[in-house]
């Protein structure tokens, strides 16, 4: 898509009291707009349509948190 970057899937510890660990996705995109552009397309149906479908079970749904490069090197 125009303006992807990069992508990371990131893996927290075991949090062995509470049996869960945590995921979270990390992407980089050119602007807030081309991210935008991308979440409204066919790519990113396709990208999601068997969400939810595996034996994985989750804790609930995902939440979203968007941040701005403050500062980089």
């Amino acid at each position: 898509m125009q303006g992807f970057k990069e992508f990371h899937l990131l893996r927290g510890p075991v949090n062995e009291t509470e049996g869960y660990t945590l995921f979270a996705s990390h992407t980089v995109w050119a602007s807030q707009e081309d991210f935008i552009a991308w979440t409204k397309s066919e790519n990113f149906r396709a990208a999601h349509r068997n969400a939810g479908g595996s034996k994985v079970h989750y804790l609930g749904h995902p939440q979203f948190e968007g941040f701005s490069v403050v500062e980089g090197a």
